[in-house]
C-alpha cells in the first residue's frame, strides 16, 4: 500500500492470496500521510521487511515476526518483534504490552534514535548483532533491562529505576567483542513513603552487569531509595 491521506486499519491490506499466500521475502511498506497505521493481524506481514509510518502514529497489536523493520514515525506495540535483519526505529516507541517485551534485530543492528519506554510491568530485552539506541526507560516496576550486542552495544541514558513502592530492576549489558559505550544507567530504588508515625524504608536499587571487550559509561546511580521522614502538623 502506497502512501495515503487516510489511516490504514488492517483491513485494508491486501489479502495474503495476491502474494501467492505470502509476503515473506518481500519490501512492504504501510504509510498514511493524514492518519494512523493499525496493525492487529500480524501474520498479514510475517516475514517481510516492513516499513510502517503514520502521521498521528502507528499500532501494533501483537508479535510481529519480519525480516527486517523501519519503523519510520512514533509507534505503539503491545508485543514483542524477532527480525532476522536490521530493526530500524525513527520515533518514539511505547511498548504497551503486559508482560516481558523484546526487540530482537537477529543477526542485523538494532537501531534506534527515538526513546524506547515500556508502560507496565514486566522485563525488557534488546538484542542485535549491534545495538545502538537513545533512551531507553523500564516500567520503573522493579523488571530487569537486558541488552545484548555480539559486536558492540551503544545506549543513551538507561532508566530502570524504581518508582514509588518498587525497587529498582537489574540492568545487564553484553557487547560480547564489541565495545559498550553508555550515557548512563540508573536503577535507584524509590525512596520510602512519608508517614505519620515512623520512617518507612527505601528500597533498593537494582544491580548492574556490564561485559565488553572496552566499556566506557558516563554514570551510574545504583542507590536504594531513602528512608521517609516523618510527616508533621497539619
Amino acid at each position: 500500500i502506497g502512501a495515503t491521506s487516510a489511516g490504514v486499519p488492517n483491513t485494508a491490506f491486501p489479502s495474503l492470496a495476491v502474494f501467492g499466500g505470502s509476503v515473506a521475502g518481500m519490501d512492504y511498506a504501510l504509510r498514511s500521510k493524514g492518519a494512523s497505521v493499525r496493525i492487529d493481524d500480524t501474520s498479514a506481514v510475517a516475514g517481510s521487511n516492513l516499513t510502517l509510518a503514520g502521521d498521528t502514529g502507528v499500532d501494533i497489536n501483537g508479535n510481529l515476526d519480519v525480516a527486517g523493520l523501519d519503523l519510520e514515525t512514533a509507534a505503539n506495540l503491545s508485543g514483542s518483534v524477532a527480525s532476522s535483519g536490521d530493526v530500524t526505529i525513527r520515533g518514539p516507541l511505547s511498548l504497551d504490552g503486559t508482560g516481558a517485551q523484546s526487540l530482537s534485530a537477529g543477526a542485523g543492528v538494532l537501531g534506534a534514535t527515538g526513546a524506547i519506554s515500556k508502560q507496565g510491568a514486566g522485563a525488557l530485552t534488546l538484542s542485535g548483532r549491534q545495538v545502538s539506541v537513545s533512551a531507553v526507560t523500564t516500567g520503573r516496576t522493579g523488571d530487569s533491562l537486558s541488552i545484548t550486542g555480539s559486536e558492540g552495544v551503544t545506549t543513551g541514558a538507561l532508566n530502570a529505576s524504581g518508582a514509588l513502592g518498587m525497587d529498582g530492576g537489574d540492568v545487564s549489558i553484553d557487547g560480547g567483542t564489541g565495545s559498550v559505550v553508555v550515557a548512563s544507567i540508573t536503577t535507584r530504588g524509590a525512596s520510602g513513603p512519608v508517614s505519620t508515625t515512623a520512617p518507612t524504608d527505601g528500597h533498593d536499587g537494582g544491580n548492574v552487569a556490564v561485559s565488553g571487550a572496552t566499556i566506557a559509561i558516563g554514570s551510574v546511580d545504583s542507590r536504594g531509595g531513602d528512608a521517609s521522614a516523618i510527616a508533621t502538623g497539619t
